[in-house]
């Protein structure tokens, strides 16, 4: 039975390692073992039954009332929900390509098939042979531009694809990235595997599209993250503050883009990547303020006028 850390669990249930200690204290909810020294162990029954917990909790269920269940109730009640577990049997049946990952030890209860091929992966890539498979998880020494090819080709063939490397140049990250195919530096663990799995690519329609004018400008954040909200919370003051900061951080990496020909690539990945952050926040301050009756539109109005006075 494979032993986990309180880290690994928090990466494999969605729950932080603080939460699942408070869960443990105060209601009993995934207890694990100990070693001998008070270490916490866990193993993927306990991951399975936090899974759930996280689930119906985040759907209205009391912790006190889901403590009382066990792993079967636990199923037997988000059956009656129809709900299910995103991160939970995100695929059936993995391929583990390379001579040290087909000897990787991965919890066979989160799979109906385990296929293993203990060679190189550049002679795999080279001749691959066609599998029903649903995940490829593959080796590389290195990454090359064939390589990139050779993947790319093969993302029709299967629903993720991850390449474990040890060097890479980042134009070559990126490219595969942008493909869909996920990417992690060796050594690869049991535990790194199953959060890659769970990991989404990079949406490589969001980052080529032309990256939209920011919706609000400094001067109205800054009023904003200085304002007094009314709500108990001060949400809108830290989302200002963390808009100007990408902000920032997006101005700065399309500036190195024009004068750094050398991390060109890497910049304006950066640069595209913080376009959409951004887009995300933005949408989330205008939700935060129509909770908190903040009049968007009056305050970057107000903000302009007061520009054009100084002027």
């Amino acid at each position: 039975m494979e032993q986990l850390t309180i880290a690994a669990v928090a990466q494999l249930t969605g729950v932080p390692a603080h939460t699942l200690r408070k869960w443990e204290s105060r209601h009993n909810i995934g207890t694990p073992q100990r070693t001998p020294t008070g270490r916490r162990v866990y193993d993927m029954s306990h991951v399975e039954l936090l899974r759930l917990v996280r689930l119906l909790s985040d759907n209205g269920h009391s912790l006190t009332h889901l403590a009382a269940l066990d792993l079967d109730g636990l199923k037997a009640l988000a059956n009656t929900h129809n709900l299910q577990d995103a991160q939970h049997a995100i695929v059936d049946s993995i391929l583990l390509v390379g001579h040290k990952l087909a000897h990787l030890a991965l919890p066979a209860a989160q799979f109906e098939e385990i296929g293993r091929q203990a060679c190189s992966g550049d002679e795999w890539l080279s001749q691959p042979e066609h599998t029903q498979h649903q995940a490829l998880v593959i080796e590389l020494a290195t990454i090359n531009p064939e390589d990139v090819d050779r993947l790319l080709a093969l993302r029709s063939a299967y629903e993720k694809i991850i390449v474990v490397y040890n060097f890479a140049n980042r134009t070559s990250l990126r490219h595969l990235e942008l493909g869909g195919t996920s990417v992690t530096q060796a050594p690869m663990s049991a535990e790194t595997l199953m959060s890659a799995l769970q990991s989404k690519p990079i949406d490589s329609d969001l980052l080529e599209q032309p990256a939209a004018r920011a919706r609000f400008s400094d001067a109205t954040l800054a009023q904003i993250a200085a304002m007094t909200p009314g709500l108990q919370c001060e949400c809108p003051n830290h989302i200002a503050s963390l808009l100007m900061s990408i902000g920032a951080f997006e101005q700065y990496c399309r500036e190195c883009e024009d004068t750094d020909p050398k991390e060109k690539v890497l910049h304006q990945h950066l640069a595209e990547l913080s376009a959409a952050a951004r887009g995300i926040f933005e949408q989330a301050l205008i939700e935060v303020a129509k909770a908190d009756n903040l009049d968007l539109a009056a305050i970057d109005a107000a903000t302009v006028n007061v520009d054009q006075q100084e002027a």
